[in-house]
């Protein structure tokens, strides 16, 4: 009987054992490496029956943020949940398996380019289905990417890299959506691992430089703030586009210092200004969502504050919608403290991200900022011209101001005006430019009253 139990104990432990070998014990699907096994049974059959195959790799939209802000026992029932949606949704013959922490493999064997969109799509509605977890409700979007063999290749490596590149593209992209492995994503994504090379060390090389923007009164036309923009020119690649290279900064981390060092010198820039008697009101300075979470970022800005002796009321940082994502109460309470310290918060891009109202409410903002994206429309959509005029009421009874980015013509600056925006920066007054050209213009503004006097901090 002792033998018995002992050879049915062990037999359970060698299950045990294989089970943990080839499974993920959170989500039971296959693991990464039974998924790589049986994509190349299934690439092996398809090809030997000239059949189409789809990859896809899927990806959780902010799950990180999750993790943070709720906890990992409900991230990691969130996963197990959305393994059970992926396998309602697939047929019989389907691969699905688990391949990274929020990352999953789907093969579909068979499938051409129609079926596998009809079938994502499937597979992303149902992961938009809220998911109830006590206490919370969790509300989920998916990204994917989707290869195709024979066309995008034929081999298991190739097809999954590619399918994963296609989903990482449709992250940036705004994830919630699937995308095709391209050639020129491929291109894409080559130029962009460069770029992250010569990223590194860009600050030591002294390749970064800040140009400013006026923001001017839009009934006086007196400048009354600057916007410090980065720029980079790197030794070998030229000028590189900040939409190009801010997305990277912010997945390598690299964003970090790069935003400690554009604050330090926009707030020194504030001081040598002030010391020659130029008037300028305000320096505003954006904040990427992952400088945002830094839980020091409101001593490194005090710190430099203090270090010229400029108030804080002298500083402006441009936050977007997106930081309130994942963890809304950690931001607020960060943007209070700020608020506390006198410095001025705007929301950037107001009206294309987050927009909340409910959060709006009790967000201690000074200013929202209109996108370019609606004032190009003025004079020519009603439905822009709606949306500004409704962003500029809304401030107006939040005892809030605006300010419109993109003013190129002089029609959009009269329409701003009749709707009551309170500032305009863009091309029609000025193109960013170094700190000496700015100190110039700004002074070409001034009203003939106003003297060119020390200013107070």
């Amino acid at each position: 009987m002792v033998l018995v139990r002992d050879i049915q104990g062990r037999k359970q432990a060698e299950s045990r054992l294989e089970s943990l070998a080839y499974y993920d014990p959170l989500t039971d699907l296959p693991n990464r490496t039974n998924s790589n096994s049986l994509l190349e049974q299934a690439l092996r059959t398809t090809h030997r029956q000239e059949q189409p195959l789809a990859c896809l790799v899927l990806g959780l939209d902010r799950f990180k943020a999750i993790n943070g802000s709720i906890g990992y026992e409900t991230g990691d029932a969130v996963l197990r949940e959305v393994a059970q949606r992926l396998k309602q949704c697939l047929r019989e013959n389907d691969l699905v398996g688990r391949i990274g922490s929020d990352e999953f493999l789907v093969a579909l064997p068979g499938a051409d380019a129609t079926e596998a969109a009809q079938l994502c799509a499937r597979l992303q509605e149902s992961l938009r289905e809220p998911l109830p977890l006590s206490p919370h409700t969790i509300h989920l979007t998916s990204s994917t990417g989707i290869a195709l063999f024979p066309v995008d290749g034929t081999d298991r490596e190739v097809l999954m890299r590619k399918a994963a590149t296609a989903m990482y593209q449709a992250k940036r992209m705004g994830g919630d959506r699937l995308h095709f492995f391209t050639a020129s994503l491929e291109q894409q994504v080559v130029l962009q691992v460069r770029l992250a090379k010569a990223l590194y060390g860009a600050l030591d090389r002294e390749e970064m430089r800040l140009l400013y923007q006026p923001q001017v009164d839009a009934r006086t036309g007196e400048v009354l703030g600057a916007e410090a923009l980065l720029r980079w020119n790197h030794h070998a690649l030229g000028n590189v586009s900040p939409q190009e290279f801010i997305p990277i900064a912010e997945n390598t981390g690299l964003i970090l210092p790069i935003g400690q060092w554009v604050l330090h010198e926009a707030i020194q820039q504030l001081k040598r200004w002030q010391n020659t008697g130029l008037a300028i009101r305000t320096m505003a300075v954006n904040l990427s969502a992952v400088q945002f979470r830094q839980r020091n970022l409101a001593d490194l800005v005090l710190g430099y504050l203090e270090e010229t002796g400029l108030t804080g009321s002298r500083l402006e940082l441009e936050l977007t919608e997106s930081v309130l994502i994942g963890d809304p109460e950690a931001a607020i309470a960060a943007m209070d403290r700020f608020s506390s310290a006198g410095i001025q918060l705007s929301i950037d891009d107001f009206g294309t991200g987050y927009s909340s109202l409910s959060y709006l409410k009790r967000l201690r903002v000074n200013k929202l900022k209109i996108d370019a994206s609606f004032v190009r429309g003025l004079g020519s959509s009603q439905q822009d011209t709606s949306i500004v005029q409704a962003i500029i009421n809304l401030a107006k009874d939040l005892q809030m101001e605006t300010i419109a980015e993109g003013v190129e013509e002089e029609s959009q600056l009269e329409a701003l005006r009749q709707m009551g925006c309170d500032q305009i920066q863009g091309y029609y007054f000025a193109k960013p430019m170094p700190a000496e050209a700015f100190e110039a213009f700004a002074r070409s503004q001034l009203p003939p009253s106003q003297g060119p006097g020390p200013e107070s901090c």
